[in-house]
């Protein structure tokens, strides 16, 4: 401690509320300093790449935020998607599998994450199948045949 620096630790409950806490002060002499704001603040999640999945597929996620550290679980709402090989990297860095079942249904879920001191807010990852975006020509005459292309997503394998 000098004239101008006082160094503290300050220990943070796992179960503490968020939020601002004021914080003080008092010199030797007994005079107390005005106020200044320090924040707790809860594991944030703030992305995961990629954001979509196909069903019958498996595909790596990185999901990053703050105060991932610890992290026990990945929570996809929902059924149909599995979570496997959770991996921190660090604080701000968590991967794992997600696997969607062939039979998932095509949704956005909510994906957090479960750390020690709490569990994150969500982010949004959408389970897709495919899907057909155009047809050209649109149209076509009783009594003929018609060569069609069909434009779409995640058409890989098509199912008549």
């Amino acid at each position: 401690m000098n004239d101008t620096t006082v160094t503290a630790i300050f220990a943070i409950g796992a179960g503490a509320a968020t939020g601002a806490r004021t914080v003080s002060v008092t010199t030797p002499g007994g005079a107390v300093t005005n106020t200044v704001n320090f924040t707790v603040l809860a594991p944030t999640l703030a992305t995961i790449s990629p954001i979509t999945g196909l069903n019958g597929s498996s595909v790596p996620v990185t999901l990053t935020g703050a105060g991932l550290t610890g992290a026990t679980a990945v929570t996809v709402s929902g059924t149909g998607v599995t979570v496997s090989g959770l991996t921190v990297v660090n604080d701000t860095t968590v991967t794992a599998t997600f696997a969607m079942a062939a039979g998932a249904t095509q949704s956005a879920r909510n994906v957090a994450v479960v750390t020690p001191n709490g569990t994150t807010g969500n982010v949004t990852f959408t389970v897709m199948g495919p899907a057909l975006i155009s047809i050209s020509p649109g149209t076509g005459v009783r009594g003929t045949s018609v060569p069609v292309t069909l434009l779409g997503t995640n058409l890989a394998e098509p199912r008549r």
